[in-house]
């Protein structure tokens, strides 16, 4: 019987013709070489996962201190302008300089722009006490012009930021009448 079932599979053809024996493979694990290549590609691909994160946080990083400079314009420019439209004062300035603001209470504020440092600062003496501070440290030169009345101050500055280009800030403002 099992001759029979035997012959049921193989061709008449077939028979008498012997073939070789099949190899076998295995299949147990990975070989050497496959292991290298796999961690090859990983390598690679890690590499330029670890450039594209470090180009963005160098761009972010550019992109937070631009806007930190151009913020810090605008801080110069609205202490200049709450300062100017306090009281009315009298304006002396050396236009690439200083801007001092004498009111008639007696308080005085002086601006003072340092082009070695890069330093735009305050001194504010009120009531006999002095404060001051330093508005930025990014000023690549300032502009503090009162026109010929002394009604009205034009403000420029120009920021340098950290590419190597410029932010250029400006206003005009109109002080109260003495």
């Amino acid at each position: 019987m099992l001759r029979q079932w035997m012959n049921r599979f193989t061709s008449p053809s077939r028979q008498g013709m012997s073939f070789p024996a099949k190899k076998r493979t295995r299949s147990d694990g990975l070989t050497l070489v496959e292991v290298l290549g796999t961690l090859v590609i990983l390598g690679f691909a890690l590499t330029a996962v670890l450039f594209m994160v470090n180009q963005t946080h160098s761009g972010v990083n550019r992109i937070a201190s631009r806007e930190q400079i151009i913020d810090e314009s605008r801080t110069i420019i609205n202490h200049i302008v709450q300062a100017s439209r306090r009281e009315s004062a009298i304006v002396t300035a050396d236009p690439s300089r200083s801007l001092v603001l004498q009111y008639e209470s007696g308080d005085r504020v002086s601006y003072t722009f340092d082009a070695t440092r890069h330093e735009f600062s305050y001194t504010m003496t009120t009531d006999g006490r002095t404060i001051s501070g330093i508005l930025s440290t990014h000023v690549g030169s300032v502009s503090l012009a009162p026109d010929s009345a002394a009604r009205r101050i034009r403000l420029s500055l120009t920021m340098a930021l950290p590419n190597g280009s410029a932010y250029n800030a400006s206003t005009v403002v109109n002080l109260p009448s003495l």
